[in-house]
């Protein structure tokens, strides 16, 4: 006999002082939620808030919750415990009477409730305290951790998830453990015995259940071994057994019964047959070769200020990050609630869970930094953790924590002993640990990193605070063909990518209505107000725009130098959601919300993540007319099948016309590996003018296509002296009595006075977060850029084919340029191609713009054109520009002084 009364509803409420003194309760509240999904308290976001999200109602302490339950009398003399499921520290009162405490707040509180409750009706009160700073066995360092962090979650009060009394015979069997044996097909089964259940060395007991896809398990009476307070049994599955994974999640839900002579128990417990291993660089799961393709998920719920704990809900993330061809989910400094791990036992979603801890620093007893309080934080709760939700096969990793410091063999230690708590989950002392000293724990079953030593990249962006930078944030010519492999051979164990791309957008300030739930967004309104108050509000949209392509082509790449990489275990993207905390880092796809930018959709992003994709690799983006185009195919294929079939490669012109097709017959790629294909060349057309065109894969149903430009062959054309126009490099007295005389100048100016760094990539994460880190350390800040935009149909750029965004062909201008801080003209002059500058610093910055300077008209360039005429596109874009000034078009509409131009300029 079980049963169980259901505590959600309407709860009487108060907050502590107004309950410890007496008064009665005399508001209301529906469990389970939080005091600021209530609305309970001060309505006092922070209007001067821009690192985060401001809580409308924030509220830091003690909360009382209270209500009337019936305990009847056929519960005379049973075991009677109160679940909750997710919460902060605790007191509960009966009638008055404090009779239990918990501060579990990572996995569910079970009150001892027996010896207090006698049938008839009581009064229980629970007073929940999320004043977590100063308590003596809370580490205050685990505030930073996305757990209890403003910046993402927010430290709520409340009591959320499941909660109700429980009522059984006898408190019995305790932390139920189930170990898949794939040799034998079945499941090992272990727990904890109950001090209610005696001495004995035996215990019969009944296991039947119903696999996941609906298919009954058989019933089988059993009879288990105990052995100092611990049960074990065997329950054989026979022909039934399946493993699961990614491919064929299935799992078993299994009911373990137990008669005393108090009555029947039933105990729930969920198991799953999988075989896991690794080879030197490659997770192994069922015997095939796992390659993880993953994002972050930072506890971001804006609505809520929490994670939700409905099964429905945790189903659609899952769902959704499937969508974007992704396996993997990393829980970044937090532990996710059951319904998530059900999510993912379902969909075949591969979990990493971690405790609260973000760069918190771990020694062993004795030592003089030892932590003795965060000691005994992680040795308790990662034991708690990996137990709780241990039964479920989307757990595949636990790590420590997030970068991480202290002693190796504080970390090797723990990992030891969790691996005899359970010994089928990968372990890692933490992603990215040591960040600036990057170094492999001797007890790791996976190298999570940024670097494999502190000069090996494995991604390809970085902050300035964190050198050497990676190769999109350098001069390094753009291609297909940058990898990791130098990184992997470093590494005895599967290596992840940690934290690839971090790719800012500008903000979209039309998401600010979105936010009708507990967080407000005051930081958006700030910065928005800053761009108002630079006089460019008008552009926000196309600034948002124009970013959020430039931050997608680099993502592209970004994945798939690490796919082309053989061998690597995976990668970690930060991220598909954006992040509105630490200085609000907008580095999504999908908005804080989870809700689509409308950048890329899902179908076009799985091109190059999914499973299985298909991949070109070439030595660059940038083509002459003549030259031969030389691609080798890869085929990515991580998905259950192998492939083979005819791979067409064709090249394409900007209205779609098939220049060139190559078609190679009977091509296979294995599944678990990554395969070349072929290799095909492709001539480059003669043409009489730039133009984009489009290189095509495909094979079955895959598909993937790469933007490439090809330009004239301007070796045998000299530049010609223009005595119309002057070009020249510097604005001086020469440059300037020619525009007081009429005439026309064109200036490439790399070197304005007034003028910040050029950068093609988009701002690494956050610029006030890493200008500070940087100014700490006394680095150079980063340009704090995010791309460009242009207008694309102007005549200046007639013969240099764009969008309206930075593309791989303007990856050099714009690298080897210092863009024009044009503030004072702000709203006055609109560049031809305007540099996308950051919330903080909100710079009006010029590319290139036209001044009617006094009578004659000046086109300045931030970049020195003429220095790297002999690249085509830098010769194109010249052609394009002086084309432009020798026409009538040039008709500036914008007067100013040439003593104003010379004080920005000079």
């Amino acid at each position: 006999m079980e049963t169980k009364i259901d505590l959600t509803g309407e709860w009487k409420f108060a907050f502590y002082q107004e309950w410890k003194s007496g008064e009665e309760f005399h508001d209301t509240i529906i469990l389970p939620s939080t005091t600021e999904i209530g609305k309970k308290g001060a309505y006092a976001p922070d209007r001067e808030e821009t690192l985060h999200l401001s809580r409308r109602y924030p509220f830091a302490g003690k909360a009382c919750y209270g209500r009337k339950i019936m305990i009847p009398d056929k519960w005379t003399g049973m075991y009677i415990s109160l679940y909750l499921e997710r919460t902060k520290y605790t007191e509960v009162y009966i009638d008055g009477e404090k009779v239990s405490s918990s501060h579990e707040t990572l996995i569910p509180q079970i009150h001892d409730l027996t010896n207090v409750m006698t049938p008839g009706e009581h009064f229980l009160t629970i007073v929940v305290d999320n004043d977590l700073v100063g308590k003596p066995d809370f580490p205050e360092s685990l505030m930073a951790g996305h757990q209890y962090t403003d910046h993402t979650q927010t430290n709520w009060n409340g009591i959320l998830g499941q909660m109700y009394l429980l009522c059984c015979p006898v408190q019995g069997l305790k932390s139920i453990q189930t170990f898949g044996d794939c040799k034998r097909r079945g499941i090992l089964i272990q727990a904890e015995i109950g001090n209610d259940m005696g001495r004995q060395k035996t215990l019969r007991m009944t296991v039947d259940g119903v696999r996941s896809d609906g298919v009954i398990c058989p019933t089988r009476e059993i009879e288990a071994e105990i052995i100092e307070n611990r049960l074990e049994a065997f329950y054989s599955l026979e022909k039934l057994s399946i493993q699961w994974d990614e491919f064929t999640p299935v799992f078993y839900n299994l009911s373990v019964r137990i008669k005393m002579v108090e009555g029947e128990v039933i105990y729930p417990v969920r198991a799953y047959l999988q075989k896991k291993a690794a080879n030197k660089n490659q997770f192994v799961i069922n015997d095939r070769a796992v390659s993880l393709r993953g994002t972050v998920d930072c506890c971001i719920f804006p609505d809520t200020g929490a994670c939700p704990m409905e099964i429905e809900e945790w189903l659609k993330i899952c769902e959704l990050i499937k969508s974007y061809g992704m396996n993997h989910y990393r829980f970044h400094s937090w532990c996710p609630p059951e319904a998530a791990f059900e999510a993912g036992d379902r969909l075949g979603v591969y979990f990493q869970v971690e405790l609260p801890n973000f760069a918190n620093r771990f020694y062993r007893e004795g030592h003089p930094e030892c932590d003795r309080v965060l000691n005994h934080y992680l040795w308790e709760q990662s034991e708690k953790i990996v137990k709780q939700f241990g039964n479920h096969p989307s757990f595949l990793i636990f790590a420590v924590g997030n970068e991480m410091v202290g002693e190796l063999e504080a970390y090797e230690e723990l990992i030891s002993h969790l691996r005899s708590v359970r010994a089928d989950k990968y372990y890692c002392q933490g992603s990215n640990n040591f960040l600036e000293h990057p170094i492999f724990c001797p007890g790791d079953d996976c190298f999570i990193t940024m670097r494999t030593d502190e000069k090996t990249n494995v991604r390809a962006s970085y902050s300035y605070a964190d050198l050497p930078l990676g190769y999109l944030q350098t001069d390094q010519q753009p291609s297909t063909l940058q990898d990791y492999a130098s990184g992997v051979k470093m590494s005895p164990v599967p290596l992840i990518v940690h934290e690839a791309g971090q790719y800012q957008t500008y903000p979209d300030y039309g998401t600010m209505e979105k936010y009708q739930g507990v967080l407000a967004p005051e930081n958006l309104r700030i910065f928005q107000r800053r761009l108002q108050d630079a006089k460019m509000e008008e552009q926000a949209e196309t600034f948002f725009r124009s970013s959020g392509m430039l931050s997608v082509q680099c993502y592209r790449e970004e994945i798939e130098g690490i796919l082309r990489t053989e061998g690597i275990g995976g990668f970690q993207l930060l991220g598909l959601q954006d992040f509105p905390g630490q200085g609000t880092a907008l580095v999504g796809i999908l908005d804080s919300f989870l809700e689509s930018k409308e950048l890329i959709t899902p179908e076009k992003w799985r091109q190059f993540c999914a499973p299985q994709i298909l991949m070109a690799q070439f030595k660059k983006y940038i083509w002459t007319e003549g030259e031969t185009l030389t691609v080798q195919i890869l085929v990515y294929n991580f998905g259950a099948e192998d492939l083979a079939g005819e791979l067409e490669c064709s090249l394409e012109d900007s209205a779609g016309n098939v220049l060139e097709r190559i078609r190679l017959g009977n091509c296979k790629a294995g599944c678990g590996k990554l395969s070349t294909v072929g290799i095909v060349k492709v001539k480059m057309p003669c043409i009489r003018r730039a133009e984009q065109f489009t290189l095509i894969l495909k094979m079955g149903s895959f598909m993937n296509e790469y933007a490439i430009w090809c330009y004239p062959d301007y070796s045998k054309k000299s530049l010609k002296a223009d005595e119309t126009v002057m070009v020249s490099e510097l604005f001086g007295k020469r440059e300037q009595e020619a525009l007081r005389a009429g005439q026309k100048v064109v200036l490439f100016l790399g070197n304005a006075l007034q003028s910040v760094e050029g950068s093609f990539a988009p701002d690494f994460w956050c610029y006030p977060m890493f200008r500070e880190a940087c100014e700490k350390k006394g680095y150079p800040t980063a340009p704090g850029t995010l791309g460009m935009v242009c207008d694309k149909n102007h005549p200046a750029l007639a013969g240099f084919p764009t969008q309206d965004y930075a593309q791989w062909q303007w990856h050099r201008l714009l690298y080897h340029s210092r863009p024009v801080i044009l503030d004072k003209w702000a709203d006055q002059l609109h560049p031809i191609v305007q540099i996308i500058d950051n919330f903080e610093r909100n710079h009006k910055l010029g590319w290139l713009f036209e001044i009617q300077a006094g009578v004659g008209k000046l086109l300045v360039c931030a970049c020195n054109v003429p220095e790297y005429i002999d690249e085509p596109e830098m010769r194109c874009f010249y052609e394009s520009v002086m084309a432009y000034a020798r026409s009538e078009d040039m008709r500036p509409s914008v007067r100013m002084e040439i003593d104003e131009i010379a004080k920005v300029l000079v």
